[in-house]
């Protein structure tokens, strides 16, 4: 029952008809009609003429003998493994896509587009680093002739505050112009070159101003607004930094706040607010050429 069971099954599974397989194949096995021995027919049934002729030499015919071919055991195992195996093909082929072609022509599409992107965001990436690399150029040598500048307008302004003494800045070694660090180094009259880091508050304040002017000097512009810069300053240094102020003030505008009362000697309008009574404020609008001697506000 097993081996007609397991028949069934590869016939109605596989579409084989087992049988006529077999024929087939004990078909071919047969001998060539050349080296088949011969055998009388047997005499048909008929009349007395059919039976003469059929006994003549003429009318002998040469039939095909079948040999009888050792073919191998049939071996169900062996049969329900390959059937397995090609089970496993099957499963590993998986389903068939049947919109596989229109599905390439998508793909395809889409990937002509994205190499075509790709083409273009590696050009333009080139072409920024191109605008990068010659804005690092100009921008490099831009700073060296700025700071250059600024050294120079930086030691002479620091001499003029300061009445003598020497001050420098450095560039860091060994690193690109553009991300170095900045060193200031100065020498009051009288001192060793220190850091500004080592001066006195109101050195460290007229260092500053110094570089502040300098920088300002190099590239000017309409108006410089100064909050409390001489906040530490004793009052030569405050006559310094006012006469410098003055110099300045022929080609642009300064702004200064201050408490300062020589600073404000030195300004042209003062601008502030006053309390003549408890809880009261004034604004107050004055024009220094126009305060006589002795303090009051000359008639227009």
């Amino acid at each position: 029952m097993r081996v007609e069971s397991l028949l069934e099954r590869i016939q109605e599974e596989l579409e084989v008809d087992l049988h006529a397989a077999w024929e087939r194949a004990g078909a071919g096995a047969t001998v060539s009609p050349g080296n088949a021995a011969t055998t009388d027919s047997p005499p048909a049934r008929g009349t007395a003429e059919s039976a003469e002729s059929a006994d003549t030499p003429e009318t002998r015919v040469a039939a095909p003998v079948y040999i009888a071919v050792d073919e191998p055991p049939f071996d169900p195992d062996a049969v329900e493994a390959e059937i397995q195996s090609l089970r496993d093909r099957l499963g590993r082929m998986g389903n068939v896509n049947l919109e596989a072609l229109d599905q390439l022509g998508s793909v395809e599409q889409e990937a002509t587009g994205l190499v075509a992107q790709l083409d273009d965001l590696t050009r333009s990436r080139e072409s920024l680093l191109a605008a990068i690399k010659k804005i690092d150029t100009e921008s490099r040598e831009l700073f060296t002739t700025t700071f250059e500048a600024i050294r120079a307008n930086f030691k002479t302004m620091f001499r003029r505050l300061f009445e003598g003494g020497k001050a420098d800045i450095y560039l860091d070694e060994g690193q690109d112009v553009l991300e170095a660090g900045i060193d200031i180094v100065a020498r009051p009259p009288g001192k060793e070159p220190r850091s500004i880091s080592l001066l006195s508050g109101g050195e460290r304040t007229m260092t500053a101003v110094a570089l502040l002017l300098a920088i300002y000097q190099s590239k000017p512009s309409p108006f410089c607004l100064l909050d409390e810069v001489d906040a530490a300053l004793d009052e030569a240094n405050v006559d310094r930094f006012a006469s410098v102020v003055r110099e300045f003030a022929e080609e642009s505008q300064f702004i200064i706040i201050t408490h300062n009362k020589r600073t404000m000697s030195a300004a042209d309008s003062i601008f502030g607010v006053s309390m003549p009574e408890p809880g009261v404020s004034r604004r107050l609008a004055v024009r220094l050429d126009e305060v006589g001697d002795d303090g009051q506000i000359l008639a227009a």
